[in-house]
């Protein structure tokens, strides 16, 4: 099966993108991450990869979705009049509070955060990548037949594998990513390790298909309210 992951941004030029195979016997293998070259060049390389095979994972690095509480206190709210629920209430997903409890890692506000422009360039993506592919969001964790998307969050997934999960974006952090490498004993092509050592947005896409493979076996936490999350979203983590 093939596994895409994609870290992404509202900027096409820091989106990260990461190709891999999974098997139930040999497991992950990373074949190449880069950085995108334009909004053009993500979809055609997310299309041609899943292509590839029959089945195809897409693990993705934003949020899918928004908090259901937003929606329900925005429909008919007018400018100046009071806003029902408590804050953390209206912008945090129920996964990104439950992720918190059992990981310690909180993700960023969907409802009140720039990674608002981030979800949205996600979605956006996913809805471009539908005109070629069949891709639907996964539910349930395990191998699969078509194509599935999923939710992921790279912070959350070194945590609970016991690797430096902060400390490690920008360029001058180049030996915190090195360290992050070495500690999940990644097995990387040469340019693909030295992009990832480079870039935190290519080990970020790397992340993704890591977080992908907690998916494909099982290991990753299931939603407790579907009907919830096909609503908000769920980031799958184990």
């Amino acid at each position: 099966m093939i596994v895409v992951g994609l870290d992404c941004a509202s900027n096409p030029k820091h989106v990260g993108l990461a190709r891999a195979a999974w098997t139930t016997d040999a497991g992950l293998s990373v074949a190449e991450a880069r950085v995108a070259s334009s909004a053009e060049d993500i979809i055609d390389t997310i299309v041609a990869w899943l292509g590839a095979d029959r089945a195809g994972l897409l693990a993705i690095d934003a949020p899918l979705g928004w908090p259901a509480p937003l929606a329900a206190a925005l429909s008919d709210h007018a400018a100046g009049g009071s806003v029902a629920p408590e804050a953390n209430a209206m912008f945090r997903r129920r996964t990104d509070h439950l992720i918190k409890q059992r990981v310690g890692k909180l993700p960023l506000d969907v409802g009140a955060d720039r990674i608002a422009r981030t979800a949205h360039a996600a979605l956006r993506i996913l809805e471009q990548v539908r005109r070629h592919l069949d891709v639907r969001l996964a539910w349930r964790s395990g191998p699969f037949e078509g194509y599935r998307a999923i939710e992921v969050y790279p912070a959350a997934t070194l945590k609970t594998r016991g690797a430096r999960s902060s400390g490690y974006k920008g360029a001058e952090r180049r030996a915190q990513r090195e360290e992050i490498i070495e500690a999940l004993a990644l097995q990387l092509p040469d340019a693909t390790r030295a992009g990832a050592e480079a870039t935190d947005h290519v080990l970020d896409a790397i992340l993704c298909v890591v977080a992908g493979e907690d998916f494909l076996t099982g290991a990753a936490v299931p939603p407790d309210d579907i009907p919830l999350a096909k609503r908000e979203g769920w980031i799958w983590a184990r």
